[in-house]
């Protein structure tokens, strides 16, 4: 059972602006946590309000925003940003 992760265009364009350390960890933490862990919905948490179906990782003080796809063994890269800006 091998997870597949995707991201959206608006998502791999917001990762290009980000500081070349920081698309490295968060490449490192998917590569090396996410996507070896046999359930990675449990690293994710579930968003509330007008973010609920979909999840988040924190890596460090950024997040990537996620849906989840159980069935398909995907998940889908959405946004990723600094935390203070990521829910606006």
């Amino acid at each position: 059972m091998t997870w597949t992760f995707k991201v959206t265009d608006d998502c791999r364009k917001q990762f290009n602006k980000l500081d070349k350390p920081i698309q490295k960890r968060i490449l490192s933490y998917f590569h090396h946590k996410v996507l070896t862990h046999p359930n990675p919905v449990q690293l994710a948490k579930p968003l509330k309000g007008p973010f609920a179906p979909y999840h988040r990782y924190r890596i460090g003080d950024h997040r990537v925003i996620v849906d989840i796809r159980k069935p398909e063994l995907i998940i889908i890269g959405i946004q990723v940003s600094h935390r203070k800006n990521i829910y606006s």
